[in-house]
């Protein structure tokens, strides 16, 4: 669901008088339900003048301990609306009771026997973080909510990641109906939450900039990655906030492919993919270029096997994860993947392997071998598939392959040949393939 969404419905249960529901908003761990409440919603709640009041939930054991928090949390709010004026005159032992309601239980106990109720619990929206990592049984904690927004009409939003819920799904939901007048599913759009994430910078002038310049790049590798979570994305901009001075004299290139690297490997390292202790371990990514790539997708697995096969390296992997489509943004920078991993950035390296880089340029018999050697040949267009088949014979012929590649290539021509995708017999193949081993030998 759209943020705006939420807001517009948020906006309309902040505006009904009397409420006994409570709302849940679901997203995964790390997607920005947190900061959404409190760059958010927590605004437009006192924009209409209801008081927002933040508590997690992770560690809390016991209700009366839910409870107490609640009420100290309110305190704030009692004090400057000069409650506890009026109530201390009625008893006079404002101190001893307020002690004695922390230790031992909660509004309840504060105020029973003044006749006096102080707390017009439908001014306030609590926000409840991390139910799911709640102590509390979670038929007991919503039936403690429940209490509170049925009977006190208390505005109350729970963020969650309910497929984190250890209650079984079914009595979780026949249990929550209750409580729960509506779940809104929550997932913050890149383009919106990166000027928010990025905006923290601005003291740093030349980074904040960068960020601007680069923000398309970086959050189309965010969506084209998958990664949701906000902790990884601070991380990553963290990251680049270390490099980013490194980077200010070079070509874009060099710029995009630490970018292309950082979040790559970031999201790897922060999934436990990769491990700290393997900061020197390159995992063979120091080797891999295009050309490894188009090795790769001709074994690559059929559509029809599993796209994960025991055995494969962490570098095919990070192929099949990374590079389709895009293996042109991606060049080894080992300092950086070091320090990603450690947290140490040998800046000696950095600027040597920047030094060195030079413009990539990919060979036209490279990007056609990578494009057609491989089984997405299915996704090409007849005239693209067709024109392809010619260039790559063309290029065979002259030696432009390795020998390696010339089995790769007949390979995939017998195939074509058996399945009359193309009009080339066994023998038509055969003489442009000996025609190239000669060539490639001669090389």
């Amino acid at each position: 669901m759209q943020s705006d969404y939420i807001k517009s419905i948020f906006e309309d249960y902040l505006a009904r008088e009397a409420t006994n529901y409570a709302l849940l908003i679901n997203g995964v761990w790390g997607s920005g339900k947190t900061h959404f409440w409190k760059h958010e919603l927590e605004n437009i709640a006192l924009a209409a003048n209801i008081k927002p009041i933040y508590i997690s939930l992770n560690g809390v054991a016991k209700t009366e301990n839910l409870g107490r928090t609640l009420f100290i949390r309110m305190l704030p709010y009692l004090q400057k609306d000069g409650k506890f004026t009026k109530w201390a005159n009625l008893t006079g032992k404002i101190v001893e009771a307020l002690s004695k309601s922390i230790i031992d239980g909660g509004v309840t106990d504060l105020l029973a026997g003044t006749g006096v109720d102080i707390v017009d619990y439908s001014k306030y929206i609590v926000c409840l973080d991390d139910l799911e990592r709640c102590q509390i049984p979670v038929k007991e904690l919503l039936g403690f909510i429940n209490n509170y927004v049925e009977h006190k009409s208390l505005k109350v939003v729970i963020l969650a990641d309910e497929s984190k819920l250890k209650t079984a799904e079914e009595e979780y939901d026949a249990i929550k109906e209750k409580t729960i007048g509506r779940v809104l599913n929550f997932q913050l759009p890149h383009e919106k939450i990166f000027p928010q994430l990025s905006s923290s910078y601005k003291s740093n002038t030349d980074y904040y900039n960068f960020l601007k310049k680069c923000s398309a790049t970086i959050t189309t590798h965010f969506s084209d990655f998958g990664q949701k979570n906000l902790r990884v994305m601070l991380f990553i901009l963290d990251i680049l906030e270390r490099l980013q001075p490194f980077l200010k004299d070079k070509k874009d290139f060099c710029a995009n492919e630490v970018i292309f690297l950082v979040v790559s490997i970031s999201c790897d390292f922060k999934e436990g993919k990769l491990q700290s202790n393997s900061y020197n371990d390159f995992k063979k990514l120091d080797e891999l270029n295009y050309y490894f790539f188009a090795r790769y997708l001709a074994n690559a697995p059929t559509e029809n096997e599993s796209s994960v096969i025991e055995g494969h390296s962490y570098v095919k992997y990070f192929s099949e994860r990374y590079l389709q489509g895009r293996v042109e943004q991606f060049h080894f920078y080992p300092s950086v993947y070091s320090f990603i991993l450690s947290g140490y950035l040998d800046e000696h390296n950095f600027r040597e392997e920047l030094a060195n880089r030079k413009s990539p340029e990919v060979l036209p018999e490279t990007i056609a071998y990578a494009k057609l050697i491989n089984y997405n040949f299915r996704d090409l267009e007849n005239t693209e598939f067709n024109h392809l088949v010619e260039k790559v014979i063309d290029f065979a012929k002259r030696g432009a392959y390795s020998l390696y590649d010339y089995a790769q290539i007949a390979d995939f021509y017998f195939f074509f040949s058996d399945r009359k995708i193309i009009s080339l017999t066994y023998e038509d193949i055969w003489t442009f393939i000996l025609q190239g081993l000669e060539a490639a030998v001669e090389k």
